[in-house]
């Protein structure tokens, strides 16, 4: 099984944010790695979805959570 599932997942079950990794540093690598791939003229659809999910989590106050918290974000988040 994949390390970042079995520590993350029982975690993100129970709303345990507490940052490892803080999502506004995460969103910035993530806007980082989207700009680069601009530039490089290559699409990068998958960073572009994480990078607007995590603005999302952000835009609801979670930027000092850990990273796992835009699952917080995607809970709320209606089809």
């Amino acid at each position: 099984s994949n390390g970042m599932f079995r520590l993350k997942g029982p975690k993100m079950v129970q709303s345990d944010h507490a940052p490892n990794f803080p999502l506004q540093h995460a969103q910035k690598d993530m806007r980082l790695a989207g700009e680069l791939g601009a530039q490089l003229g290559l699409g990068l659809p998958v960073a572009a979805a994480t990078n607007a999910a995590m603005l999302a989590a952000r835009e609801q106050g979670l930027s000092d959570e850990d990273f796992s918290s835009v699952y917080e974000a995607q809970k709320k988040t209606k089809p």
